[in-house]
């Protein structure tokens, strides 16, 4: 899972906290994004 998890999050330790902040600004985002 590209959004989540996986081996990016080592090698792009400023993206995971820039999506993490994105995350918390944007809770919309979250809920759209989810596929049944």
């Amino acid at each position: 899972d590209l959004r989540f998890e996986g081996a990016w999050r080592q090698r792009y330790p400023k993206l995971v906290t820039w999506l993490t902040l994105f995350r918390q600004a944007l809770p919309a985002y979250d809920a759209t994004g989810r596929q049944p």
